[in-house]
């Protein structure tokens, strides 16, 4: 049986190139990545994998990413599932509104690869009692100390 050493992400993200870079991104680092292009689509694919995190894009076809969050947060079954929200729009209150919908994290596009790396590590080793996050620490720990990151 083939295990997969790392988490089961579901990327909801409205272009297929955003969809396909993230995947990427994640997969190169031992993830399984599947992607949805709308809400609907994702919380179907919720139910069939029950993934370790949810990335949601803010702008969705057929509902806001920030509802797509609170509909995940209003199950009790999917209560506890980490959700990152991602937008091309950086402004306080869309963050705010993301996190009052129960996102864990934030980020904005572009979006780096390690700071995607380790905040998906960090929410889904919160999820997980014991764990903790994977290979991008000590990476993102080597670069610091030969002061490739400031």
């Amino acid at each position: 049986m083939h295990v997969i050493k790392g988490n089961r992400i579901l990327a909801v993200l409205p272009r297929q190139g955003a969809q396909a870079s993230v995947c990427d991104i994640l997969a190169r680092h031992g993830h399984a990545c599947t992607h949805a292009s709308t809400a609907q689509k994702a919380l179907e694919r919720i139910e069939s994998m029950r993934p370790d995190v949810v990335i949601i894009h803010c702008d969705l076809e057929d509902m806001p990413g920030v509802d797509l969050c609170g509909k995940i947060r209003a199950r009790t079954d999917l209560r506890d599932m980490p959700v990152i929200m991602i937008s091309e729009r950086s402004d306080l209150s869309l963050r705010l509104k993301g996190f009052m919908a129960g996102a864990q994290k934030f980020l904005c596009e572009p979006v780096d690869e390690k700071e995607l790396l380790a905040q998906v590590e960090a929410v889904a080793a919160r999820a997980r009692p014991g764990a903790k996050p994977r290979g991008i620490a000590k990476l993102i720990e080597r670069e610091l100390k030969a002061g490739l990151l400031l």
